[in-house]
Order: C-alpha cells, then structure tokens, then sequence
C-alpha cells in the first residue's frame, strides 16, 4: 500500500499510456498525483536540503521517502529511465505546480 493505493492500482492507472519516454511526463503525473497530495507536491522538496537557490529561511521539508521510492520505482518500471531523468521530470512537475498556484 502506497498512500491507499495498491501496487496494482497503481499500475492500472497508467496502463493505458506506452511504455518509454514519449509518456514520461504524463505518468509521472499521474502517478505523483496518487501517492502525494497537489498540496505535498508543491510544498515539499525532494530532498529537503537546503540549496543556495532558496531564499533565506528553512528549507522545504522533504517528501516523504518511502511513497516518494514507491513512485519511483513504478515509473522506472512503466517507462525505463534512469534516476535522473525521473528525477528531473519530478522537478519540472513540482515546478510547474508551484507556478500555477503561484499565479492563482
């Protein structure tokens, strides 16, 4: 169980993409979005270390990292990259989120 999701369900959410990098993006979403909240996602790091890009004050507390290995392992299951390639797509996603709310 990850987060109230099975590994078979899991699977099943992203099954209907193709295998490989042309739907990276859209399972790590997908995906992301099952294991943690929109909220978890846009407030959190991946590591939780503090970077010279932060502005001053504590850094973004880190994800969870058992969930957080759970997504990572479907992914590179589903789709076969590296590390960090899945790292990078994580990124842009939170990226993404936080811009968005940013704006709204």
């Amino acid at each position: 169980m990850c987060n109230g999701q099975t590994i078979t369900s899991l699977e099943a959410s992203v099954s209907h993409l193709a295998a490989g990098e042309k739907d990276l993006l859209e399972v790590v979403k997908i995906l992301a979005l099952k294991v943690f909240s929109t909220d978890e996602l846009r407030t959190h790091s991946l590591t939780g270390k503090k970077t010279c890009k932060v502005t001053p004050g504590d850094p973004r507390p880190a994800l969870d990292q058992a969930r957080f290995q759970q997504l990572e392992q479907q992914v590179r299951k589903k789709c076969g990259v590296s590390h960090s390639t899945f790292m990078g797509k994580v990124q842009n996603l939170q990226k993404a989120m936080r811009k968005k709310s940013a704006s709204e």
